[in-house]
């Protein structure tokens, strides 16, 4: 279809003529075969399916899987705190500092996502040492730092018993450093 330069017999502007028959531009057009309600609806749908994208950027619904897992965890990490507290020993396992104590997970929660709730994994690493320092907590995920942590042979142990190739994988990149590793001290007894 070829539109032509002309004046619309409707809103008598100057545009391209769409319907020669009836003499409109596009816009009049539709206005003619849809009807202002029609339009109005459209445009109303239109302002709505904006007003969704620029909330899109919001942090979508859990899903019932994962609000569950998340309960699972956050229930076992209270009891495990809340026992460490009433025995007194709620202090790093790392190097012994009572300030900014922090839940650790020995395998970490995206390897095992299984494992996050489960208080063989739980440890107590600080966040900052006392000499302002990085925390033991950021030294357990450093393989080239972890091993100078003072609960390195027993968190190994515990990692041990529960993924044996996580294990193996962490002795080797450590022995691969250089390090010297007694895994017989990782043994379950």
């Amino acid at each position: 279809m070829i539109s032509k330069l002309g004046e619309c017999d409707v809103c008598k502007n100057s545009r391209y003529i769409v319907n020669r028959k009836h003499m409109c531009c596009a816009q009049c057009n539709t206005l003619r075969i849809n009807g202002a309600d029609s339009i109005a609806k459209k445009k109303e749908g239109y302002i709505q399916s904006m007003r969704s994208v620029e909330n899109s950027n919001k942090i979508s619904q859990k899903s019932n899987r994962q609000s569950i897992k998340d309960q699972s965890y956050h229930s076992a990490k209270l009891k495990y705190v809340d026992r460490l507290k009433d025995e007194d020993k709620y202090v790093c396992t790392g190097c012994g500092n009572p300030n900014a104590p922090s839940l650790s997970h020995l395998i970490r929660r995206s390897r095992r996502g299984d494992l996050v709730d489960v208080e063989e994994n739980m440890t107590i690493h600080c966040l900052v040492r006392q000499d302002g320092s990085e925390g033991c907590h950021g030294m357990w995920e450093d393989v080239t730092q972890m091993y100078l942590l003072d609960d390195f042979d027993d968190n190994m142990t515990a990692v041990r018993k529960m993924d044996i190739e996580y294990y193996w994988l962490v002795v080797g990149k450590l022995r691969d450093l250089g390090c010297e590793i007694n895994i017989g001290a990782h043994k379950d007894i």
